[in-house]
């Protein structure tokens, strides 16, 4: 008897397990959409001047999400960023080796854009003007508070590591604003430019890496003939067209990077030099160079329009909480995008939004 019924409850075992697999199946829980999980990493700021609100990612751009937004619609064009990352690299490593380009389709697809230099600059000062995002001082444990070359350790960190090197009067703040990697940064105010002798923008753009690589192009370019088009070459070493040559910046320090500005010629350290900018290639690739998200309520209202279909109950309500937070921002971009936008946007997540401030859709 015994061994007739050890049989039937084995069989009884493996039917009602499948079966609550196929229930768990059939009502399990759709995985949320990455675009929509990121808004807990946004990170309220108000723009000095004008007060309009701006979002900055908590934490630096992760292999983890290089990955997710390469299966959202339109992720076939980080296809060839992805493929020079190894297959079992961290995922929540920062992810590096990103061009200008690839950065801002990146963000796109999060519903976000490339920072400003000035918002950058703001999160790391705070109200008070710090020169640190941790405060003044760097004393004996700055080392300690940033993955930089005083730190020693010659590579990229998890995001989110540092737990002393943000801002403490804030629990939102963000990580890894100086160290881990540099930060692709949007163009500079032309305003800027003036700032010669005192470490502006003009002064850093023509120094550092980037005055090395247009010394390169001239040199090939008296081989010009000789070498055609140059295919041998790196892409960021080819070079660009006289009017596409910007200027391009980074902000922040990477793992390859002083923090203390090193200034040993006598010259005055600049507001910005001292919080790392440094003139960029729009091609230029490297392994301490990454990107930090940053969004607005119009650029996000923008980004949702794009997708059709409706969110889930779970999205919806990850949406909710994030809207009503900054309903009223949000609120006066969805009445300012449907004068200025035009067409009919029925049928995709920006209704969904519309819904959720109390608008009519």
């Amino acid at each position: 008897m015994r061994g007739k019924g050890l049989p039937l409850c084995l069989s009884l075992c493996v039917l009602f397990g499948a079966d609550a697999c196929s229930k768990s199946r059939d009502s399990g829980t759709r995985e949320i959409d990455p675009r929509i999980a990121q808004c807990a990493r946004w990170v309220p700021f108000s723009r000095k001047g004008d007060g309009a609100l701006f979002f900055l990612d908590r934490f630096e751009f992760r292999i983890g999400d290089l990955r997710a937004a390469s299966r959202l619609d339109g992720g076939a064009a980080l296809f060839e960023v992805l493929s020079r990352v190894p297959r079992h690299a961290d995922p929540d490593l920062p992810a590096a080796n990103l061009d200008l380009l690839e950065g801002m389709a990146a963000a796109r697809l999060f519903f976000a854009r490339l920072p400003r230099l000035e918002e950058w600059r703001q999160a790391v000062e705070g109200h008070a003007g710090f020169r640190f995002p941790w405060g003044d001082r760097f004393e004996s444990l700055g080392a300690l508070r940033a993955n930089t070359l005083e730190l020693g350790l010659l590579r990229p960190t998890r995001v989110g590591t540092f737990e002393s090197g943000r801002d403490p009067s804030r629990e939102d703040a963000c990580y890894d604003l100086f160290g881990n990697l540099a930060e692709w940064v949007l163009d500079p105010p032309p305003s800027l430019f003036t700032e010669r002798g005192e470490g502006g923008v003009s002064e850093i753009l023509g120094r550092g890496r980037r005055d090395f690589w247009v010394g390169v192009e001239s040199l090939l370019d008296l081989l010009r003939p000789w070498n055609g088009a140059r295919p041998w070459l790196p892409v960021f070493l080819r070079p660009l067209p006289s009017n596409e040559r910007l200027p391009c910046v980074s902000i922040g320090f990477g793992f390859l990077s002083w923090i203390r500005p090193q200034a040993g010629d006598g010259r005055k350290i600049g507001p910005y030099e001292r919080l790392g900018l440094e003139g960029r290639d729009p091609r230029e690739r490297a392994s301490d160079l990454g990107l930090r998200l940053a969004t607005d309520p119009w650029t996000f209202l923008a980004g949702l329009a794009a997708v059709e279909g409706e969110p889930g109950e779970e999205e919806r309500a990850i949406l909710g909480r994030f809207l009503g937070r900054h309903a009223a921002a949000f609120r006066a971009a969805a009445l300012a995008r449907r004068r200025m936008a035009g067409p009919d946007e029925r049928g995709t997540w920006l209704e969904a939004a519309v819904r959720i401030l109390g608008l009519r859709p």
